[in-house]
């Protein structure tokens, strides 16, 4: 390796420890279904851009923001909709990120990069864990109450349950959870039918 390579490589080295060890770090729990904020504020107002991103999107983004105007093209299809800026404005370099009905799938690191003054800086690393649905029903309490009827219109044989409303709390309800409770009773019916 030659002399100015090894004295680029060592630089590049340097200046990326610098960059990571630098940035915000933080870990944030969450619930399902919870909205959260994770936080990040640049040193100054001088913000052209911001970036949402996270390791595992590869080529998409969580959020994308220039020009005073969200950037839709290649962002990852499960954040759309889902997230937005706390301050729009970005005031006092307040370019913290709100993400909606947080789910199981968005655990992960995010980092939040700023454009300022032509000079892209990592800002904050958040490395998000969101606990799954407290409610994940026994298959024997679902047992005990599915029922199942054939709809004389269709003839598509429907899958009923009487669950009480302490069975199901909608604070803790979420579509992960509906998923998991028909997954369940679809292999219930299907374990009956043979």
């Amino acid at each position: 390796m030659s002399a100015v390579t090894a004295s680029l490589c060592s630089t590049l080295l340097f200046v990326g420890l610098f960059v990571f060890v630098s940035a915000d770090q933080k870990n944030i729990t969450a619930e399902c279904g919870q909205d959260i904020t994770l936080p990040c504020r640049a040193p100054n107002n001088n913000i052209r851009a911001v970036e949402w991103s996270r390791a595992d999107l590869k080529l998409e983004h969580v959020l994308l923001y220039r020009d005073d105007q969200f950037v839709k093209r290649q962002q990852h299809p499960s954040f759309k909709n889902r997230v937005d800026l706390q301050d729009r404005q970005m005031k006092d370099g307040d370019v913290s990120l709100i993400l909606k009905n947080v789910m199981t799938a968005d655990n992960g690191t995010y980092k939040c990069l700023v454009v300022q003054r032509d000079n892209l800086k990592l800002i904050s690393i958040i490395s998000l864990s969101v606990d799954p649905p407290e409610f994940l029903p026994e298959p024997n309490v679902i047992d005990s109450s599915l029922k199942s009827s054939t709809s004389p219109t269709t003839g598509i044989q429907l899958l009923l349950s009487n669950w009480s409303t302490q069975q199901l709390r909608p604070d803790t309800f979420t579509v992960n959870t509906l998923v998991y409770i028909l997954f369940v009773l679809l292999m219930k019916e299907t374990s009956h039918n043979h």
